[in-house]
């Protein structure tokens, strides 16, 4: 059963990076990539304010280890491959979904590789030893939709349409054995404050982009915020399986993010509309 997990999980990562090149446009990341302030913003709260915050919340709330570990992880790991989804919802403009998820995934690829040996001190591990499967299950698909998208565009479309439905069906199955595996563990993870700190650490995260992120454009804004909610939990269980006697409540802490993800998520998607459809009412009166 573990192993079909895996494998489910590996079909996940690759189609969802797949389906993301296949609708990314080279050019429209590198415009987004030139800008400097909105760059550093997605490192600043991506990659420094979310691991942070996550300790904070993980000592002010006396979590156990392994789910003070998950949460952890989980603040290294930001923008969900959805992200272009929530953009969308939120009425935003997607002109920088492109940069935000090309910063993520390559600095994902480098900051928990870097990281993870210290979060997990007692797991005889290198970083080769993680870099090398998240590389493979990023890097490869996303250039490969990227240059299909780019030489043909047609050709992608159809690609799409078969992953798609690919990429949810794994997406359910995974969530279904998971459950089947770690069933225990969900609801042990129930009776503790293991989804709290998780809710609490996404919002947080989210409200500081939203707060801080100054002189940013209101799309660009709106795009950060909702880069800053979701998690890429695929990103973020593929190391684990290279790592022996990893603890269950770890695995479950993960995967107990996507519902705790998915509740933030769509509350700020949600008020980004309203305040969208207001500023256009407004505009037509005009």
């Amino acid at each position: 059963m573990i192993e079909l997990l895996k494998f489910t999980i590996i079909i996940f990562i690759v189609g969802s990076v797949l389906q993301l090149g296949l609708e990314m446009s080279l050019r429209n990341a590198i415009s987004g990539l030139r800008n400097i302030r909105f760059v550093a913003y997605t490192i600043l709260f991506g990659f420094l304010a979310g691991p942070l915050l996550s300790v904070v919340l993980a000592l002010a709330l006396r979590l156990e280890q392994p789910y003070a570990q998950g949460l952890v992880l989980l603040g290294m790991t930001p923008t969900a491959p959805y992200l272009p989804m929530m953009v969308s919802r939120a009425h935003a403009d997607p002109g920088y979904v492109p940069a935000i998820l090309l910063v993520s995934a390559c600095l994902t690829i480098v900051v928990l590789p870097l990281a993870l040996p210290y979060l997990i001190s007692n797991a005889a591990i290198d970083f080769i030893t993680i870099a090398r499967p998240l590389a493979l299950l990023i890097l490869p698909p996303l250039a490969i939709g990227m240059v299909i998208f780019r030489t043909a565009p047609e050709v992608a479309r159809v690609i799409r349409k078969i992953v798609k439905p690919l990429v949810s069906v794994s997406t359910v199955v995974m969530l279904c054995l998971c459950v089947i595996v770690y069933g225990r563990g969900f609801l042990e993870a129930a009776g503790s404050l293991a989804m709290v700190s998780q809710i609490l650490l996404l919002a947080g995260i989210a409200f500081a982009a939203l707060s801080f992120s100054a002189r940013l454009e209101p799309d660009q804004k709106s795009v950060l915020v909702l880069a800053m909610c979701t998690r890429n939990v695929g990103a973020a269980l593929a190391p684990l399986y290279s790592i022996a006697d990893v603890d269950d409540r770890l695995t479950v802490m993960i995967v107990l993010s996507v519902p705790a993800q998915l509740v933030v998520v769509f509350v700020f998607a949600g008020w980004f509309a309203r305040k969208q459809k207001a500023a256009d009412r407004m505009q037509t009166c005009r």
